[in-house]
């Protein structure tokens, strides 16, 4: 089972640093990631498309050039805690990062984190088409998928580059009515697609993790890479076991056999996941 660090080891490093990036791989850890685009083109990984919560600016990602983005300190103290300034990694930073670092075994989750932005599938899979360029041995195409995409979004990267493995977030019907999430689909409705390869199940409520969902997705071919619950401890609606029971949703998750499990917390359940194995119960 894959164990992906949610933007790095961001309860200890500053999220989505190249120094939370490295504790997480050299502690053998997939990454999940989160990307925009900036006036200029650039890739960028940062959670937020507005620096407000981080650097304290009222000021869009896609608003700004990437040379000047690279000039303003991020104070990530305001969202972790961690007493660190530092500057926001560009995708090519990352993935030579990933590359110099990560186990064989393990994936890089790129979320990208708003469709909208002008021509993103385009300047990703040239990310991507030159890295492979740069380092044919890699096998970048294997070790890396984009998620949290629209079925349109999809197609197109689908059309630009056949090789990138594609995830569409799959979860309850509660958060369909009002397109609140337009990301998150119905998985009776993203079957119909034949555009993606992995289920990136996404439960807000409780219940989604069940084994006949499991199952039809696994079924159907698909990987299932699961959110542990904690990941919704601030959303609406938030998740009931965000802060205390999530572990209990691992080791249902693990019972089941999930693919793999994004989390805040990679150290516990390596930890959980090896004790349900050494105990023989798996």
């Amino acid at each position: 089972m894959k164990i992906f660090a949610h933007r790095g080891l961001m309860l200890n490093y500053p999220e989505n640093t190249i120094l939370s990036f490295t504790h997480a791989l050299e502690q053998g850890f997939g990454l999940e990631i989160d990307i925009h685009r900036t006036k200029d083109g650039k890739l960028v990984v940062i959670h937020d498309s507005n620096l407000k919560r981080l650097a304290s600016i009222d000021k869009e990602i896609t608003n700004i050039n990437f040379d000047s983005l690279q000039k303003i300190g991020i104070n990530y103290i305001k969202a972790t805690g961690v007493n660190n300034t530092g500057k926001i990694p560009s995708l090519r930073e990352t993935l030579e990062l990933f590359r110099a670092k990560s186990l064989p075994v393990v994936e890089l989750a790129i979320q990208v984190k708003d469709c909208s932005e002008k021509d993103i599938e385009i300047l990703i899979v040239k990310e991507l088409d030159q890295f492979e360029k740069d380092f044919p041995d890699f096998n970048i195409y294997k070790r890396v998928f984009v998620f949290d995409i629209l079925i349109s979004s999809a197609k197109k990267f689908q059309k630009l580059q056949p090789k990138l493995k594609l995830s569409l977030s799959i979860g309850e019907n509660i958060l369909f009515p009002d397109k609140r999430y337009p990301t998150i689909y119905n998985y009776q409705e993203a079957i119909k697609e034949n555009c993606w390869e992995i289920v990136w199940a996404d439960e807000w409520v409780h219940g989604l993790y069940n084994k006949e969902f499991i199952d039809k997705c696994h079924n159907d071919g698909k990987l299932v890479y699961a959110i542990s619950p904690e990941l919704h401890k601030d959303t609406i609606p938030k998740h009931p076991l965000s802060k205390e029971g999530f572990e209990e949703v691992w080791e249902r998750l693990i019972r089941l056999n999930v693919d793999g499990i994004c989390t805040d917390y990679p150290n516990k359940l390596k930890q959980l996941y090896k004790h349900i194995k050494d105990d023989n119960t798996f």
